[in-house]
């Protein structure tokens, strides 16, 4: 069987699923790249995987990859599809051959923005227009399902769908008896600091509790993003400086460290 991942660039959140269609003896396994990991991606710890795996094909490399491409996307058995051009998905529903759109949530900005038409062609063009083709979803939100249900998709043909990182097995009784150690509750975001991720929020939440005399607690921010700015001056404004630290990206291993000695997440 030949299955096909399209997406942008490989990740850590993808890697292991990919590995376990590699170790498959009936499978042969193929992860179309359509784009180099971007700069920013690189200054937040990720590594380069398109050039590390020989299972990556990557179609920004030249027309011949491209072509490559193509022709998996036609002719391969199964196709998952995630954030890539969608001329491979217009070549692949031209077969009618078994699809899987991953995604997250539609409308992250709100469900209102169905009725501004560039939203919506949008919509139909990536899945409306193939609803009555063998086209499934895989959600990666508990809300993707219904958003598309309100805009005419069959929820039936949505499936449940999440990251794949590896996991670490670790001691419990040792990893919370080190957490005792800590002098304060230690509370711990570490991810880009995009306004709908809310982290501000967080910290005005420290401001509050502040207010109430709770204090023994530290907030700490591993990221960065287009709020970072905003929450520094906050975080000046407010004097609080004792109780919220602010680290840029880091690589994977270091913020695992900060995960393990942390009290809440």
């Amino acid at each position: 069987m030949k299955i096909a991942f399209f997406s942008n660039f490989l990740n850590h959140h993808q890697l292991s699923l990919c590995r376990e269609f590699c170790k498959k003896e009936n499978v042969e396994f193929t992860f179309v790249a359509t784009e180099p990991i971007s700069q920013d991606r690189l200054d937040m710890g990720y590594a380069d995987m398109n050039k590390a795996y020989d299972f990556v094909l990557r179609t920004y490399e030249g027309e011949e990859s491209q072509k490559k491409a193509e022709e998996l996307a036609k002719n391969c058995d199964m196709m998952i599809f995630g954030a890539a051009p969608l001329s491979y998905l217009h070549l692949r529903m031209s077969t009618n051959k078994i699809s899987f759109y991953f995604c997250e949530r539609i409308f992250k900005k709100g469900v209102w923005r169905r009725f501004i038409p560039t939203t919506y062609k949008k919509i139909y063009e990536r899945y409306l227009r193939y609803k009555n083709k063998p086209l499934y979803v895989l959600a990666a939100s508990a809300y993707t399902s219904f958003d598309l249900r309100i805009c005419g998709f069959d929820i039936k043909k949505c499936f449940r769908w999440g990251y794949f990182p590896a996991v670490k097995s670790r001691n419990s009784d040792t990893l919370l008896s080190q957490k005792k150690n800590n002098k304060k509750v230690e509370i711990l975001y570490a991810g880009r600091l995009l306004a709908w991720k809310r982290v501000l929020d967080t910290v005005k939440a420290v401001q509050l509790l502040l207010l109430q005399d709770v204090n023994n607690f530290r907030f700490t921010i591993i990221g960065d993003g287009e709020q970072k700015r905003d929450i520094e001056k906050y975080v000046q404004k407010h004097s609080l400086q004792e109780h919220v630290r602010m680290f840029p990206f880091m690589p994977a291993e270091k913020v695992r460290e900060y995960m393990d000695a942390s009290d809440i997440y």
